[in-house]
């Protein structure tokens, strides 16, 4: 078969088919269960250091704090949730983070706890926001790669995603 045209993917300059042939998605090692490898968060995660507090909205008037502080506080709580593998929970903290401070990392926090629980379309549009909020390297990398393994998920298992 000849290759008439290249694609850059991720790192490298890589041969792909002519735009005629159907798609085919990347070549993966065979298992005999499918699996969903867990996510990195933006930032690394490290274990509670104590039980987990009860969900309550956090308030700037409650605790005198900024919003940006609030935000990180709720990004924490996120991540936290992230670990403990309950991701409605984190999803939920990385939405209200992103209203109160629009920052790129909560973005694709937002995008990797949507696309764990399966809301293929909603984490589209999660990590499509990560650049235009003003991401750079090697974030806007990752989230790039977060888009491909979204559609190649939601492809695999037959699930209609939007394409924006």
């Amino acid at each position: 078969m000849r290759w008439s045209w290249l694609v850059f993917a991720g790192a490298c300059w890589t041969a792909a088919p002519p735009p005629q042939q159907p798609y085919a998605p990347p070549a993966t090692p065979a298992v005999a269960e499918p699996t969903r490898a867990p996510v990195e968060p933006a930032e690394p995660l490290a274990p509670p250091s104590g039980p987990i507090p009860p969900t309550e909205s956090v308030t700037a008037s409650r605790s005198g704090s900024s919003q940006a502080e609030l935000a990180a506080r709720l990004n924490e709580q996120g991540r936290a949730a992230i670990t403990a593998g309950d991701f409605d929970r984190a999803a939920s903290k990385f939405r209200e983070a992103v209203a109160r401070v629009p920052e790129p990392k909560y973005f694709f926090n937002l995008c990797i706890a949507l696309f764990q629980r399966g809301s293929y379309d909603e984490a589209l549009t999660a990590c499509n926001a990560v650049a235009p909020s003003g991401a750079i390297e090697p974030l806007l990398g990752k989230a790039d790669d977060m888009i491909a393994r979204i559609r190649y998920e939601a492809h695999r298992q037959n699930v209609p995603v939007k394409t924006p």
